[in-house]
């Protein structure tokens, strides 16, 4: 099943690619690319599905083959904001079934609050961080969970297959 999603594009892109790079610390040269839920492609069960709050089963489908392409990269972890004032950020290597359960919470609709990223380091894993984690790349929700911002290196951003 396949969603279909249409490219965020500058200035709007610039303004979302930030909140991924308050959580992660990207290597330069960096670049990215994003994309969003096109609700006037989806057929009509999908986009009932979507009116009424629901992600489109395709682009629960998205997340999960991205998180598994990612996992295969060294050092995937899965970064996800946790619960209260303080803007902690969990660390936990990336596990695509866990994915799923936090498409289900608020975190999953706040800008960056689940992020997929590769090149993090095994001593940021298993713990919270305050400060913004390093990696190579990083792939964030953004948009109430409609939308996916990658900032990486110019060739991941390039070759990536939205």
């Amino acid at each position: 099943m396949v969603v279909p999603l249409s490219p965020i594009t500058d200035p709007v892109l610039r303004r979302l690619q930030r909140a991924v790079e308050r959580v992660c610390t990207v290597g330069k040269p960096l670049a990215s690319s994003g994309a969003g839920i096109d609700r006037d492609r989806l057929d009509s069960d999908e986009a009932t599905r979507f009116d009424d709050g629901e992600p489109p089963l395709g682009w629960i489908e998205w997340w999960r083959q991205k998180a598994k392409e990612i996992q295969l990269r060294e050092g995937s972890a899965l970064i996800t904001l946790e619960p209260g004032i303080r803007g902690y950020h969990r660390v936990d290597a990336l596990d695509p079934e866990r994915l799923q359960e936090h498409m289900d919470t608020v975190i999953w609709t706040r800008p960056a609050g689940v992020i997929l990223a590769w090149g993090v380091s095994e001593t940021a894993m298993n713990a919270q961080h305050f400060r913004r984690i390093p990696c190579a790349g990083a792939l964030g929700v953004h948009v109430d969970g409609c939308a996916a911002i990658l900032v990486s290196d110019s060739d991941t951003v390039q070759n990536w297959s939205w």
